[in-house]
């Protein structure tokens, strides 16, 4: 269904209508905060931008629907601050692993558009692990063994996020972040200057 098409019927449903416009008009509001802050660069709380920072350079616009959910219930106090970068580690993982397992992303939108009701809210966070690793095979959040196997056996100089790993393998445990931007120029560089000789 296209966004439009769902908004209408969304905006259309008894307990919006019941609510009026000026309740849909907040909610519209409030929620292009969360977007703001999680999409744009907008979150003030350093633990939530450094993760919010990460996934914007992993692509994943498909999880920002599940991830305002979860935005909203940690704004109304549902879901402590700590849980919800814990949460938004989960889905880098979840994406990234993917990608270096060369498993298929088709399935990415379908998984995030229906997580939330999958959800047990009085246990958030061990909710959201538990659902990671019952998704079905093609949906599946690969394993250690497997993503260390295909670590070592993946081209990750080719690798789409090349700049992405290098950061954050770069930075692990690292109190001040460093800049791996010239990274990727010295080691074409160097390459070139391989081929010449």
């Amino acid at each position: 269904m296209a966004p439009d098409e769902a908004f209408k019927d969304h905006a259309h449903t008894n307990p919006v209508k019941a609510a009026g416009i000026e309740a849909l008009v907040k909610d519209i509001r409030t929620f292009a905060r969360y977007f703001c802050a999680v999409a744009l660069g907008r979150e003030e709380q350093p633990t939530l931008a450094a993760a919010f920072d990460d996934l914007r350079e992993m692509k994943v616009d498909v999880a920002y629907p599940f991830l305002l959910e979860l935005y909203d219930d940690y704004a109304n106090d549902r879901l402590g601050q700590a849980d919800f970068a814990a949460a938004v580690r989960l889905v880098e993982a979840y994406v990234f692993r993917r990608a270096i397992s060369s498993i298929p992303t088709h399935s990415l939108n379908k998984t995030f558009s229906t997580f939330g009701k999958a959800l047990k809210k009085d246990r958030y966070l061990e909710s959201i692990q538990a659902h990671f690793l019952t998704l079905p095979s093609y949906r599946r959040f690969p394993d250690d063994d497997e993503f260390r196997r295909d670590l070592h056996t993946r081209d990750l100089y080719n690798f789409p996020r090349r700049s992405y790993w290098l950061r954050r393998l770069e930075n692990h445990d690292r109190k001040e972040r460093v800049s791996v931007d010239e990274y990727t120029s010295r080691i074409s560089t160097t390459r070139r200057g391989v081929a010449r000789t």
